[in-house]
């Protein structure tokens, strides 16, 4: 019973770590908006996920992309205010850039259908933030507002002390939805717990 279950959860964790391995989708594109130079502090957005996905790049807007002049750390936090992902964007071009973002790998962690925030620290650098731009999100993502917080470090951004609508891009991440394989796991770990527990039955039955 053991092994088999074991076996199931093997299952469920190569469908996974085989869709990470692939290259993700954009959560966020936008169109328009336009450059400000933010103070130095932590800036991004709020976000809904619709169905569960692992995260597996987080990025930062390279604007013009020739290259971000610093280094960029980037995170994502639960509603509760807990960082459960984050990565450094590096300075330069040596982020793959996608849509105009330069990404990194990031720990591969997956968010369950509920509310996130995900923020990027800017220095105050060249670098700035896109503000007041039109918004696509994929199907399994849903946009939220804006959200900041000043500061010299990476920081659950709380509000939006600038007041800047459909802004701060800023920060995104890349992300695979959980593979129909995963969830076919879960289902063979049920049916093989549910035919050994009829088997324990029939055993116990015959024995008496």
């Amino acid at each position: 019973m053991r092994k088999l279950k074991s076996f199931a959860v093997l299952l469920l964790f190569a469908a996974v770590t085989q869709q990470v391995a692939q290259a993700g989708t954009p959560a966020l594109s936008f169109t328009g908006g336009g450059l400000l130079g933010p103070l130095a502090g932590t800036y991004g957005w709020t976000f809904t996920v619709n169905t569960p996905v692992v995260v597996d790049n987080l990025g930062y807007f390279d604007f013009g992309g020739n290259g971000l002049s610093v280094a960029h750390d980037v995170g994502i936090w639960n509603t509760s205010g807990t960082l459960l992902d984050s990565a450094t964007v590096p300075a330069g071009t040596a982020g793959s850039l996608q849509d105009g973002f330069r990404y990194t790998s990031a720990p591969s962690v997956l968010l369950p259908i509920g509310t996130y925030t995900i923020g990027g620290f800017d220095p105050e650098s060249a670098d700035g933030i896109t503000v007041g731009a039109t918004i696509t999100t994929d199907p399994a993502i849903t946009y939220g507002a804006s959200r900041s917080i000043a500061g010299a470090a990476l920081t659950f951004p709380t509000a939006d002390v600038h007041g800047n609508a459909n802004s701060y891009f800023g920060p995104n991440f890349t992300f695979v939805t959980v593979p129909e394989p995963a969830t076919s796991a879960l289902l063979l770990l049920g049916g093989i717990t549910a035919y050994a527990v009829a088997r324990r039955r029939r055993s116990g039955f015959g024995q008496g």
